[in-house]
Order: structure tokens, then sequence, then C-alpha cells
């Protein structure tokens, strides 16, 4: 009986993936996630959960439509999806992917020096989130499971009635269908101050958990952030936002309800939009580039050039190499 009733929920999800919530705010400087702000308001189109496309720090995942996964750069470690199949929502972080699978369950690939790819045992599971040191799971019953990180266990046992989830990379973020959000701070680096304001948001549909602080999209389609994100007066002028991902103070991205996107953080004066940037329905961003899926499963990519150090470098790690990507609904 109960595997007919998670085979029915995750049949509803697929069939409604436009209007449920679900984790890319900023990450670690060293250590990026894929943290995604979750809208459930949205014009019919956009895919507002990203469960169609990933970015980590150096790499770009993406989910066609036969349930398979492509992934930029191909075959390294942390994007080794060439063999799976059956999957309907992807995550991915600074060194490792998730895949959540149509059953419920939940495969990984890449590092796993935090145990954040140790999801084997997982079942009912409706929707998943990396962050840089762990995974969260979101289960069909709104509780939700999380990876251990080294001998520390995520709070998340006590929590109830979620419907979206957001992996940072010291905040595991959870959103309840009340429109409040419950917050574990879990590393001494974050502020107490930030799960207290946190806490008290009210009428939010999207929670996007980053480094040291947490952003929310509203109802009204506004946006909020707790004092510590760098960006957040550029992100209070935001509007008829649908979704919100980052690549850390590098670069924010707020997907609009019309299928266009805003942009902030350090790199946004780097990038110029443009039509190729029209028509959007799902976003990701990594710490040097920004991806986004066309209504028409086309998939444009934009990278950041920045300079590595005193010594130089590149920042292309072939992440943006998706032109002949295609199908991705």
């Amino acid at each position: 009986m109960k595997k007919e009733k998670t085979k029915k929920l995750l049949a509803l999800l697929l069939s409604f993936v436009m209007l449920l919530s679900l984790a890319a705010c900023g990450e670690s400087e060293e250590e990026k996630s894929d943290s995604d702000a979750q809208a459930g308001a949205s014009n019919g189109k956009i895919v507002a959960n990203n469960k169609l496309i990933a970015a980590g720090y150096g790499h770009t995942v993406a989910l066609k439509s036969d349930g398979t996964v492509v992934a930029a750069p191909e075959g390294e470690g942390f994007s080794d999806v060439s063999g799976w199949s059956d999957i309907v929502a992807v995550s991915a972080s600074y060194n490792h992917t998730v895949g959540l699978k149509s059953d419920g369950t939940v495969v990984a690939t890449g590092g796993n020096s935090y145990g954040q790819c140790e999801v084997e045992g997982w079942t009912d599971i409706i929707a998943i989130s990396t962050g840089g040191t762990h995974t969260l799971g979101l289960k069909s019953d709104g509780t939700v499971v999380a990876t251990t990180i080294y001998d520390y266990k995520v709070d998340v046992e006590e929590w109830t009635d979620i419907v979206a989830i957001s992996a940072g990379y010291y905040l595991a973020v959870g959103l309840k269908s009340d429109g409040t959000v419950v917050v574990d701070p879990f590393e001494a680096e974050i502020n107490d101050e930030v799960k207290i304001e946190a806490e008290k948001w009210t009428d939010i549909v999207a929670v996007c958990a980053g480094e040291d602080y947490i952003i929310g999209v509203r109802s009204d389609g506004k946006v909020v952030a707790t004092e510590d994100c760098r960006c957040r007066e550029d992100l209070s002028s935001w509007t008829d936002i649908a979704t919100v991902v980052s690549g850390g103070d590098e670069i924010i991205v707020g997907l609009k309800k019309d299928g266009t996107i805003v942009t902030a953080g350090y790199r946004a004066e780097d990038f110029e939009g443009g039509e190729k940037w029209t028509d959007i329905v799902a976003i990701a961003a990594g710490k040097y580039h920004i991806v986004g899926v066309k209504s028409d499963g086309i998939v444009v990519a934009h990278h950041f050039d920045v300079p590595q150090g005193p010594g130089g470098g590149s920042t292309d790690f072939g992440q943006c190499d998706v032109e002949n990507w295609n199908n991705i609904k």
C-alpha cells in the first residue's frame, strides 16, 4: 500500500512540476552548492524548482525528457551520470551530483569527503537539494532526511509539513506549507541571528540557502534576504520573481514569471542577457557560469572569465559546453 501511495505521489509531483515549491543562493567561495529558491507561482511554463538543470562549481547537469541525464564536462567523477536512467530531478554542488529516481530513491556521484553522497538508503523522496557538505531529501509525508557531515547530524528530524528544501554550505532550510521557514545553521560560522531572522518571515513561497544567509521569495514576487546577504539591497528592488539561484556573491540570478532574468552580485555587470535569455523556464548558477533552459528544451549558457590568482588560470572547465543539448524537458 505504501509503495502504491508513493507512486501516486510521485506521479502527482511530475504532473504538477510547474506548481511544486522546491535547492541556489550563495555558496562558499570554495565549495559552491546548487541550492535553489523554489517558487510556486509561475507563468504556467517556469519549472520553478529547477529540477531540470543544476550547476556545480565547474560542471552542469541537465535532465532529458526520457529520464536520462547529460553533463558538461562529460565523464568527470562529479558528473559521471552516463548510466543514470528513470531520473525525475537533478541537483549539483561543488563536486557531487545527485539524482532523484521516479521510484523515490536517490543516486549520487562525485566527492564524498563529508558523506554527502551517502543517500543509497533513502526512499519515498520527492525532492532533493545539494550543499557543499551535505544533501537533503524531502519525503512525501513532509519530513526531511539529510546526510551526516562527519559525525554531525543535520538537525531536520523534527521538521514536518515541509514543501520545499534548500541546502547551503553551512545551512539547511525548509519551507513549510503555511509560508514560514525553518533553519538549521549547523556551523559555528553561522550566526544564530540568520535563523532568528528567517524564521520570522511569512508568506514565503520559495527558499534559498546560501553559505551564511538565506533568501526567500514572497507570494507577491518580491524577494527578502537575511542581513548577511551581500546583495540584499539589490534584491530588494526585484519584482515578479518566480525563482532565484546563485553562485555565491559572484552572481545571483532571478527568473521572472515572464521568462526573463535579472542579476545581482560581483559579476552581474559582466552579463548582457539579451534575446538569448528570454522564454527561460529553469535556471542554475555556478561560481563562474549561468545556465538556463528555454521552453523548447534548448539550453543557453554564459561563462564569466575571471582571472585566477597572481598566476592567472582559466575558469572554463567545459561547464558551458551545452550547445548540442536539447529535449531538456
